[in-house]
């Protein structure tokens, strides 16, 4: 085989590698999330068992915000008993928010006593297939 043969090889190899990769980041869809393992059973008893369950659950809600239009996003209201989380939080619309809200009551009752204080949650947005809002400044922010 004479070297223009190997450099369109080669040169045919390339674009299908390079068609592979972007056709697998525009396909893809993400997996719908819902808050992983099953809801606790009892309530932590020390503080690094607390912040376990924390880190879990903020975990579970990072792993929930994505979206591919604004209509794939909803709002995950807090507050109240689950004030430790935030005010809000944005998710798929597809996530069940009854889960997050029974693991966060779990951590509530055992692991915070932080005083509730929230204003109403903005309208999220999806950008860069992540829901957020644009505050006042103009400035993109994640619930």
């Amino acid at each position: 085989m004479n070297q223009k043969g190997v450099r369109n090889i080669v040169l045919v190899t390339l674009i299908l590698v390079l068609a592979a990769i972007v056709g697998y980041f525009v396909l893809r869809k993400p997996v719908t999330t819902t808050p992983a393992g099953p809801l606790p059973t009892t309530h932590p008893t020390s503080k690094n068992a607390c912040q376990n369950l924390y880190d879990e659950i903020e975990n579970d809600l990072t792993q929930a915000n994505y979206c591919q239009n604004d209509s794939d996003c909803d709002v995950l209201n807090l507050g109240s008993s689950y004030i430790a989380f935030g005010c809000f939080h944005f998710v798929n619309k597809a996530v069940d928010k009854n889960r997050f809200y029974e693991k966060m009551r779990v951590y509530d009752q055992s692991c915070t006593d932080i005083i509730d204080e929230c204003a109403p949650a903005p309208k999220p947005s999806c950008v860069a297939s992540r829901c957020v809002y644009i505050d006042m400044a103009g400035k993109l922010r994640d619930g």
